[in-house]
């Protein structure tokens, strides 16, 4: 995903915390380290049981989390307030 992001820069990074291989902590991160991909908004959808992980979220820049279940108009809201 990182690397499709790297070629065709996306205007917002939408990304679930059940990720397969990765923490979604340690994706944004990586995401944050590419040059041409340091600004790019992202919006992290997380599991209310990761309560204990938005401190760290907090303070990353350009970024919103969303904790599930949320409402569509939480996520149109947040991906306006980012763009």
């Amino acid at each position: 995903v990182i690397n499709l992001a790297q070629i065709v820069v996306p205007d917002l990074i939408l990304i679930d915390s059940h990720l397969q291989d990765m923490y979604t902590l340690d994706v944004i991160r990586q995401i944050r380290c590419e040059s041409n991909l340091i600004d790019v908004p992202i919006v992290a959808l997380i599991d209310s049981d990761m309560k204990n992980l938005l401190n760290r979220y907090h303070s990353l820049e350009n970024y919103c989390h969303l904790r599930k279940p949320f409402k569509l108009k939480q996520l149109t809201d947040s991906i306006q307030q980012l763009l």
